[in-house]
């Protein structure tokens, strides 16, 4: 039988910026969000930034964050078909809040070098993650591919930190690097993963895109990334952990001007054709 649901959501976004002095700017906002199942909700932000010369800059800020659940994501009965576990509507979901704080420091050189590096710290009131479903509520059991069902769910409280640094720079005059990694620490402070990462979220992330204009016309470019081990909400067959390893992707591709107004791009993802089971 098909199952029918709707919803009206709506946002306003608002924000303004002030030059407090010559090197100095300070930017309030604030967002409304008016979800049909949650009512309203008035997410404000602060946000500086002080350019301390021609090359280094400190940006940082305070922003409240609102989540409402999709509707997919609450309709009970409704279930999205996954390979990795067919994944089962909450009614009893409520919206995620969050308290996001972060500073960087930028650096930009006369050589084109451009270095960034964040710090953050996250906290949340009922984070919505995933986990696997109870028997009593999934009756279906596992899927045609023999993994679990799953269902999203409230965690209290959780938190994440941590830094992200950025580098990019012209190795030629063809060549051109970016590359970027991040370090995460998370932490579920409440409910049956208490102490646990959160779902999903890597506490190593790192990539480096190179970038090589071969001729006038022709484009050339190379990423690789790795993406260290996570917390997998599913379970199945296969796997006698909850935590997804590590892996290492690699890209490559090129892009072709063919006109002023035409491009032609191919690519290849997973270069070397990793297994990530």
């Amino acid at each position: 039988s098909k199952t029918k649901a709707s919803n009206t959501q709506w946002a306003v976004f608002i924000e303004d910026e002030w030059k407090i002095a010559e090197p100095f700017s300070l930017t309030l906002g604030g967002r409304l969000d008016h979800d049909e199942n949650y009512g309203a909700h008035f997410s404000p932000r602060v946000y500086g930034v002080w350019r301390v010369d021609p090359a280094w800059t400190v940006k940082g800020g305070v922003a409240t964050g609102f989540r409402s659940p999709q509707l997919r994501e609450i309709t009970p009965g409704w279930a999205q078909v996954s390979g990795g576990g067919n994944i089962y509507g909450n009614p009893d979901l409520d919206p995620e809040t969050s308290l996001n704080k972060e500073i960087s420091v930028l650096y930009q050189g006369d050589s084109g070098l451009d270095v960034t590096l964040t710090a953050f710290h996250n906290e949340f009131k009922d984070k919505i993650t995933r986990v696997v479903c109870p028997d009593t509520i999934c009756t279906d059991g596992p899927n045609q591919w023999g993994a679990d069902p799953t269902y999203r769910i409230n965690v209290d409280e959780a938190v994440n930190q941590g830094v992200e640094a950025k580098l990019a720079k012209p190795l030629t005059e063809t060549i051109y690097l970016s590359s970027s990694y991040t370090f995460t620490d998370s932490e579920q402070k409440t409910g049956e993963y208490k102490g646990m990462p959160l779902q999903q979220l890597p506490k190593h992330l790192f990539n480096v895109d190179v970038t090589w204009q071969t001729t006038d016309n022709l484009e050339s470019w190379t990423k690789v990334t790795y993406r260290g081990k996570e917390m997998d909400p599913v379970t199945g067959p296969s796997r006698n952990s909850i935590v997804e390893p590590a892996y290492t992707f690699v890209d490559a591709g090129v892009t072709y001007q063919l006109t002023d107004n035409t491009k032609i791009k191919g690519a290849i993802y997973n270069l070397f054709d990793e297994d990530i089971n």
